[in-house]
């Protein structure tokens, strides 16, 4: 401790300098209203989107034709997580494999297949399954399958 005191008695004139220095310097930037900060670059717009919230008593002020074309529109889930599956039925039945009972029997392109042991839901249609062999080739047996909740015969082709 003693080492930094003596430097301090040794250089006060030189630190008491710089210190009037930096404290003169930071008065000037105060007075002359310097700006020390960098410029920030100019923001660009790149895309604008328009949230509009849906409130039913602008329903009632619409005119017939913008109700018949929501009527129109596909919103149910289902429907669209049987879209988003067209031509790749292999990661349907992937997906139909992780599907509920009740969620099975909403779809249009899965069906609940029962067994004694259990039961799962796959992808197919009214006429049964889509896939009836497993990845190794073995025959997937089941008692019956249930297609939007109703329980179809099993072919007995299968």
């Amino acid at each position: 401790m003693s080492e930094i005191v003596d430097f301090i008695k040794e250089n006060y004139i030189s630190i008491a300098l710089i210190v009037s220095v930096i404290f003169s310097l930071l008065i000037i930037i105060s007075l002359l209203n310097w700006d020390l900060n960098p410029p920030k670059p100019e923001s660009k717009l790149i895309q604008q989107v328009i949230v509009e919230t849906f409130e039913p008593q602008s329903m009632k002020e619409s005119n017939n034709d913008e109700i018949n074309e929501l009527n129109n529109l596909k919103l149910n889930p289902s429907d669209s997580f049987c879209e988003s599956h067209l031509g790749n039925s292999a990661k349907l039945e992937t997906s139909c494999s992780q599907l509920t009972q009740d969620n099975c029997s909403d779809t249009k392109c899965c069906v609940w297949l029962e067994s004694e042991s259990n039961g799962k839901c796959a992808a197919g249609s009214k006429d049964g399954p889509t896939y009836t062999k497993d990845k190794d080739g073995n025959l997937i047996t089941f008692d019956s399958y249930y297609y939007q909740g109703s329980k179809l015969s099993v072919p007995t082709t299968m």
